[in-house]
């Protein structure tokens, strides 16, 4: 199990998805030792809907022109937004708003110009699109042999780990009088 070149892990994230998020922290929590099983972990976001289309833009153009801490803050920002801070994300001056502090008020001003781009527009369509996804997060994991699996949620990762050949622990239940608590 886990071997060198161990595969590829993506995950597919909408930030209006609350089960998207879990499958964000999770993803980032488990990255490191992902990463010294030789498996590549790709954090993509996507939409399944008109409402979310605004953010995933931003979050697309600033994933494919920024660093990943940036990305991965913007995407965070976007999410507690939403859930946390009542901000509609859907329209620009949420968007400025969610993400007041990660970037200057000039960077976000072309980051919003670029990001509505026609072209931008249609590589986050053909993104979904070629994911095959119907929910988020969708979850595609490529092993060391090349085969490729496919998750749709957050409750997936003892299937995922185990295609990945990653050692895991799996969640087990306590026989009873086994507890010391």
């Amino acid at each position: 199990m886990g071997r060198p070149n161990g595969g590829k892990l993506t995950i597919f994230v909408d930030c209006v998805s609350p089960y998207s998020w879990f499958g964000f922290t999770s993803t980032i929590r488990y990255r490191p030792l992902l990463k010294a099983h030789g498996v590549f972990v790709d954090i993509v976001p996507f939409f399944l809907g008109g409402a979310r289309e605004s953010p995933v833009r931003v979050a697309t153009w600033i994933k494919d022109h920024c660093e990943a801490e940036k990305f991965e803050a913007t995407f965070e920002a976007l999410v507690s937004g939403y859930w946390s801070k009542g901000i509609n994300v859907s329209k620009t001056e949420g968007i400025i708003k969610a993400l007041d502090g990660i970037f200057s008020e000039a960077d976000l001003e072309e980051i919003l110009k670029n990001a509505i781009s026609p072209e931008n527009k249609k590589r986050v369509i053909d993104q979904t699109l070629s994911a095959g996804a119907f929910g988020a997060p969708w979850i595609i994991a490529v092993n060391s042999a090349r085969e490729r699996k496919d998750w749709f949620g957050n409750d997936r990762w003892d299937q995922v780990l185990a295609h990945l050949e990653v050692p895991y622990n799996p969640v087990s239940i306590i026989p009873p009088g086994g507890s010391k608590l």
